[in-house]
């Protein structure tokens, strides 16, 4: 279910796409826990379908260069031969590609509606969800990109690939980081206290 992640990532960037460009239909009026519904059911059958499809292949007479090889002396898949590209680093990969896609959309709609003076106060409000959003794919959409530079060279143990995996190992710290200590949620953290002293 780690795939699942991705999925989330990948929905946000889709949302946030669609919120900047304004496209209305029946899935974005709706009320936001409906939405987070739909993007749940998103996310978790996608996982699901992922995580089925890989336990069936598992449990049948391929060879075993094919097989997830989930439970063999590890927890996660096999990740040295070609099953971690089929059923992590491939998918994973393919979702990261969209989700470059969607801001990179996503900016250019910000620029356009940046030429438009109506649209001012709406347009400050997308650059704040925007760069919300451009650093919780930084630190978690980069992190996985540079992870599959690990698969490609695990053969090499080299102190870069030791970085990259301490910086992966570190995504919670560093969006505690990036997402909560900000100035403003700091600001409100000291308002709070303040009022509750």
């Amino acid at each position: 279910f780690m795939i699942s992640a991705f999925f989330w990532l990948n929905i946000t960037c889709f949302d946030l796409w669609l919120n900047i460009r304004g496209i209305r239909y029946e899935l974005q009026s709706s009320s936001p826990r409906l939405r987070f519904a739909y993007y749940s059911i998103y996310v978790w059958s996608a996982a699901v379908i992922f995580t089925v499809i890989a336990l069936t292949i598992e449990h049948t007479d391929v060879s075993n260069a094919w097989k997830p090889g989930f439970g063999n002396g590890q927890c996660f898949i096999k990740s040295r031969d070609w099953s971690a590209l089929l059923y992590f680093q491939g998918p994973s990969g393919l979702l990261n590609l969209f989700n470059v896609f969607f801001f990179t959309m996503s900016v250019i709609n910000l620029y356009q509606i940046k030429e438009d003076s109506y649209e001012l106060k709406k347009e400050t409000s997308q650059q704040y969800k925007l760069s919300t959003f451009l650093r919780l794919f930084l630190v978690m959409g980069v992190s996985w990109i540079l992870e599959f530079f690990t698969y490609l060279f695990a053969h090499n143990n080299s102190f870069i690939i030791v970085i990259i995996n301490t910086l992966n190992a570190s995504q919670g710290i560093i969006l505690f980081v990036v997402l909560v200590l900000k100035r403003r949620v700091l600001i409100l953290l000291k308002n709070q206290w303040n009022k509750s002293t």
